[in-house]
């Protein structure tokens, strides 16, 4: 018995001191096996009972996704807590601290058993379920006196370890806001404040302003909903991509109303966004965010439009419905109306010069000033019939015997006076406004803010790789088309050419809309002849800019000079080295300024397309050239090199031809040959031969046949090089 004790004994010293002890064994595990892609088939020690069924691996397998996935969003880190070694068993206690504060704490039990000198995990939390004990009733009780220690501990230390990370949390955010300034906030200056935290990705100081410092007034699984999607929100991930109407710093945000009561108030916010969320037609949106005073301030809470951010369309739509006020919507289709009791126009008295100002509110990435520059419907006198009629309607809706009382003087002077206004209209017989003609005029005015919203988003996206100027303009009457050019940063791209129709009115030019007149109905019936007319010359335009576009590319290019005297080139692989560089970065006029052509192009315009085709397939390379070997027939200089086609997947052994032209030495464009290495290569080199045998000399063909022939020796054994060793 003696012996066998000191055994046990000896045993347990060589484990503490030639083994990890459990809890650093268990956090090392989870460091490792921290990704989601990581199986658990794949995770290096775990204690996996080797009779388990797939099923059961399956659910196992779904429990550790999970655990993975929240451990890499929320960035948990682990801490120490407790653990109890009973010989070859073990119990981990680990506290899991979360990004999104305390009320995200969570205590992870975990058992672990020693094989072969090593701590392996049990897969199922908190138990040692699955694990491979074995069947011996003593294990079983160990093992499950154990599993009881762990749940005690849940319940005592967990708590302890939540109480740590609460102080430590309040200790945190506590300094963030100074207390005074969380005391006297205005509800207006709350949100003010929240709304530069969210926009400066500043979440915990996000939190304090919607009441973290008070959290106990709060229930834990609301608060918890609620910091999740605030970090989702400020780092832009949510699934609808709304929080972009507060991060996106082209947004239009503007006050409409504030309501003020007893412990509570409500500010009614108006969002002018150009930023693409889950349904394309919330760019305008009335948003009303809602106030209570704690006792400590002003606290705001997430109104629904953004607390349902991470949740399908339907159910984000419903928790948008549960925050808003009935008419807070309509209030996003008078949002033109609202933006010009804000802001002054930006119009001018030539075109050219709002054209201007529309391409400076591009550059500085400004919607505000380019909804500055948007036509204004007037609609003073019909606000003043709106006016009237709201008063008639307050009267009880007059009716016709009502109406003769008045006008036959049947009242006193001092009522007459009162209802002077609404006399006057109905006099004038002018008191039959209708709500339709409101309706209209508003829908109008509505509908030029809401494309001119999508006109800023496309127009905005071309800028970032584009340069955007105008290129041509022409008026008739008050209405006028302007041309935009937009020439892409990266030549490879296409030219893109935008026609933005602008209208006049008092002498001033406002920009009307992009693309077509989609609007015309703003326009009156008199133009419509005018705006035809500038229809089809803006047609004729744009197809004589691409016309006059191409014309300019292709002169860049040089024709081979097949009469002068012949001359070697001599440096023919540094030149086709630059022309490939140019080609690969897509400076499309660089490349083609290094160009030339066996032969005139029958159609000028198919050279270009081909040579933007070429560019964007060379964006998908990665691996760098390799120069196979150069070499010269007569007025030819043959470079043979290796390419990568397709991010180091997909190779090709391309002859290029360096050829006398009379602007110097070029890579030829029309004199395609590569290593006949299938049928479908051989074919091309075929084809291309057989074309140049009637556009070139005998004995220059010779020449390129024989480079062909050179290039064939040459690159065959690289390419045959090149796809064994992918094979292995």
């Amino acid at each position: 018995m003696m012996m066998k004790e000191a055994i046990t004994v000896w045993g347990c010293f060589m484990i503490s001191c030639f083994a990890a002890g459990p809890t650093d064994s268990l956090l090392g595990f989870l460091k490792e096996n921290r990704d989601p892609e990581v199986s658990m088939s794949q995770m290096k020690g775990l204690a996996l009972s080797p009779y388990l069924g797939p099923a059961r691996k399956e659910v196992l397998n779904r429990e550790w996704k999970l655990r993975q996935r929240w451990m890499v969003e929320e960035n948990v880190e682990l801490l120490k807590g407790e653990e109890k070694v009973d010989g070859d068993l073990a119990a981990v206690i680990l506290g899991a601290r979360s990004d999104l504060g305390p009320q995200a704490f969570r205590v992870l039990l975990f058992g672990l058993r020693l094989v072969d000198g090593e701590w392996q995990v049990a897969p199922t939390e908190g138990s040692f379920a699955n694990a491979g004990l074995g069947f011996d009733p003593k294990i079983r009780t160990r093992a499950q006196a154990l599993e009881r220690w762990m749940m005690d501990q849940r319940a005592t230390g967990g708590v302890a370890l939540l109480e740590k990370q609460k102080n430590r949390f309040i200790a945190k955010i506590k300094n963030l806001v100074p207390e005074k300034e969380l005391r006297e906030a205005s509800p207006e200056q709350v949100l003010d404040h929240w709304m530069k935290a969210v926009s400066a990705q500043d979440f915990d100081k996000a939190q304090v302003w919607m009441g973290a410092l008070n959290r106990d007034l709060i229930m834990t699984a609301e608060w918890t909903e609620m910091t999740k999607i605030l970090r989702l929100g400020v780092e832009n991930k949510d699934k609808r991509n709304v929080w972009c109407f507060l991060t996106d710093p082209r947004t239009v945000q503007i006050k409409v109303s504030e309501k003020m009561e007893e412990g509570e108030a409500s500010i009614l916010m108006l969002f002018m966004c150009p930023c693409e969320t889950s349904q394309r037609a919330e760019r305008i949106m009335a948003i009303r965010f809602s106030f209570e005073d704690e006792g400590s301030g002003w606290r705001l809470k997430l109104p629904g439009f953004f607390a349902g951010a991470n949740l399908s369309v339907r159910e984000q739509k419903n928790r948008h419905r549960e925050t808003q006020n009935r008419g807070d919507d309509r209030m996003a289709k008078n949002a033109g109306a609202i933006f010009e009791e804000h802001f002054s126009a930006r119009h001018h008295k030539d075109p050219e010069t709002l054209i201007e100002e529309m391409l400076k509110a591009l550059r500085k990435h400004s919607l505000l000033n380019f909804l500055q520059t948007l036509h204004r419907i007037d609609t003073g006198k019909v606000g003043q019939k709106k006016e009237i009629q709201r008063q008639l309607n307050q009267l009880g809706n007059l009716n016709e015997e009502k109406i003769e009382e008045l006008l036959e003087g049947e009242i006193d002077e001092e009522e007459r006076q009162r209802f002077e206004a609404l006399l006057e209209v109905i006099e004038e017989q002018d008191r039959g406004l209708l709500e339709g003609d409101v309706r209209k005029l508003r829908s109008k005015k509505n509908r030029l803010y809401d494309d001119a919203v999508r006109a800023f988003e496309n127009l905005d996206k071309l800028g970032e790789k584009s340069h955007l100027h105008l290129a041509k303009i022409h008026s008739q009457g008050d209405v006028a088309v302007a041309i935009l050019k937009s020439e892409p940063k990266s030549g490879g791209e296409q030219i893109v050419y935008l026609p933005v129709w602008l209208y006049r009115q008092d002498g001033q030019w406002a920009y009307l809309t992009l693309g077509g007149p989609t609007l015309v109905d703003v326009i009156p019936p008199e133009l419509k002849e005018a705006v035809d007319q500038l229809s089809k010359l803006q047609l004729e335009t744009i197809k004589a800019l691409k016309e006059d576009e191409v014309k300019d590319l292709v002169a860049l290019i040089s024709q081979v000079d097949s009469t002068g005297e012949i001359k070697p080139v001599e440096d023919a692989g540094e030149r086709v080295s630059h022309w490939r560089s140019a080609l690969r970065e897509g400076h499309l006029n660089q490349f083609l300024s290094q160009s030339g052509l066996l032969v005139p192009p029958v159609t000028p315009r198919w050279i270009i397309e081909g040579v933007r085709e070429k560019i964007d397939k060379e964006q998908n390379a990665v691996k760098e050239d390799v120069l196979l070997g150069v070499e010269t027939r007569g007025r030819f200089s043959g470079v043979s090199l290796l390419v990568d086609l397709n991010n180091g997947q997909e190779i090709d052994c391309p002859l290029y031809i360096v050829a006398p032209t009379k602007k110097g030495p070029r890579v030829l464009l029309d004199v395609k040959l590569t290593v006949p290495a299938n049928g479908g290569k051989r074919l091309i080199n075929a084809d291309t031969m057989a074309a140049l045998l009637n556009q070139m000399e005998r004995k220059d063909f010779e020449d390129l046949k024989a480079l062909l022939e050179w290039h064939e020796k040459l690159a065959q054994p690289a390419w045959d090089r090149w796809h064994k060793e992918k094979e292995k």
